[in-house]
């Protein structure tokens, strides 16, 4: 988490969760600062992060945090999830990506297991493509252009498809309702009321 100090004892993190009394309920949720160079250190972001300037950046927020999900998840593997995502049913995939259309792929929801060879790809392709001023570059654009690597990411229909040993899921399973209509939503709510 950006801004957190450092946790050095049980004092700090027990400060830090009196912060966030919500989420301190769960005890699967851990509190650390986000420290940038020791989430890309070993990972080919890390060269990139040590000549970048954020403040030239005009994503730097975005950009740094599309870094950092490869990153974790190379390192860690899980499932990354937005926000504005929520999870109603186990997702019963460990590895996959998530279609934001019949051939392009979402960096907004992914899986996958420790030192799973995409996500390394991803983090070379980031350094070498590297084009911080074009919005989504470094996120969803980047896993569409590493997909394609692994095959011809087309989706017809409803079906999800194998690209190596990653699932490609139909947009459906995380985008019932498309972007542009996101009104639908608070619609349904208010049927619902």
């Amino acid at each position: 988490m950006k801004g957190l100090p450092d946790i050095n004892s049980e004092d700090d993190e027990n400060r830090i969760r009196n912060g966030f009394p919500t989420l301190s309920s769960f005890k699967n949720i851990y509190f650390f600062p986000l420290k940038l160079e020791e989430v890309f250190k070993d990972t080919p972001l890390h060269s990139w992060y040590q000549k970048i300037d954020p403040k030239k950046e005009n994503y730097w927020t975005h950009v740094s945090a599309d870094g950092c999900r490869v990153a974790l998840i190379w390192k860690h593997g899980g499932i990354y999830m937005d926000s504005d995502f929520v999870s109603l049913r186990p997702i019963p995939y460990r590895s996959f990506l998530a279609a934001k259309s019949s051939e392009l792929s979402s960096n907004g929801i992914f899986g996958l297991p420790p030192h799973h060879n995409f996500a390394w790809n991803c983090m070379e392709d980031f350094v070498q493509n590297y084009n911080g001023p074009v919005w989504g570059h470094q996120g969803p654009q980047l896993f569409s252009r590493v997909l394609r690597k692994f095959c011809d990411p087309q989706i017809k229909g409803e079906e999800d498809i194998m690209c190596g040993n990653i699932s490609f899921l139909n947009r459906q399973h995380f985008y019932p309702i498309p972007y542009p209509s996101w009104e639908r939503y608070y619609q349904m709510l208010t049927l619902q009321e």
